[in-house]
C-alpha cells in the first residue's frame, strides 16, 4: 500500500511592506496551507496573493485563524487578546478592506 502524507505551512502572514515567510518560494513543495486572517496576521492583499499561488500549485487552503482571546499566548501576544469589533472599529475596518478591491 502506498503511504502519503501532507506537508502543510503556514503563510500569508506579511502585511504591507513587512514580508514575513517564503510563501511563493513553498508553496510548489507543499500539499496544503494554512492562511492567517481573521485579524491573525496578513492583510487583504497577502491573502488574495497568497490563495492565487495555492491555486496556481494545486494547494488546498484552509483558514489559519486568530485563537480565542482565553487560548495561550502565542508569539508578542499574537491573536491572544480580545478585539474591539463593534461599533467605529468594525465600520472602519469594512470602509477601508472595500476600498482595496
Amino acid at each position: 500500500m502506498a503511504r502519503t502524507f501532507d506537508i502543510n505551512i503556514d503563510c500569508g502572514e506579511s502585511f504591507g511592506n513587512w514580508v514575513m515567510g517564503a510563501d511563493a518560494a513553498l508553496m510548489p513543495h507543499v500539499t496544503t496551507a494554512n492562511m492567517a486572517c481573521g485579524f491573525h496576521a496578513g492583510d487583504p492583499m497577502t491573502m488574495v496573493e497568497t490563495v492565487r499561488l495555492a491555486r496556481e500549485h494545486g494547494v488546498a487552503v484552509a483558514a489559519g485563524r486568530a485563537r480565542r482571546a482565553d487560548g495561550p499566548p502565542g508569539r508578542g501576544g499574537q491573536g491572544a487578546h480580545a478585539l474591539p469589533l463593534g461599533g467605529a472599529f468594525a465600520h472602519a475596518h469594512a470602509v477601508a478592506n472595500a476600498h482595496r478591491g
